[in-house]
């Protein structure tokens, strides 16, 4: 939540309404696992499913193009190793760059 309610551009009216939300969801999670039991999820479940199909919806109307045109495309994931988890990230540019064995 915390990701969403920082990168909310408060020029628009709708972001007030926005962060709102993501304080009351953030909210009802952390009582859930301070109090290791459900507080309001299913009402949280529903604003959250409300607020992906609202985007959903406001993307199909957007068109214009990319932010960063030139942009790298990345691939990344987690592996999880014996004791660790381990971040990959490949880059689909430069397959066979860097040190070979």
């Amino acid at each position: 939540m915390c990701e969403l309610r920082g990168s909310l551009n408060f020029e628009y009216p709708v972001s007030y309404r926005l962060v709102s939300l993501y304080r009351y969801i953030n909210e009802q999670l952390v009582k859930s696992i301070t109090r290791k039991k459900d507080v309001n999820l299913d009402s949280c479940e529903r604003v959250i499913s409300s607020l992906k199909d609202s985007f959903e919806e406001v993307s199909k109307q957007d068109t214009s193009g990319p932010v960063i045109e030139s942009g790298q495309q990345v691939y990344a994931g987690l592996t999880y190793g014996k004791g660790s988890l381990n971040e990959v990230a490949i880059d689909a540019g430069t397959i066979g760059r860097g040190f070979q064995a």
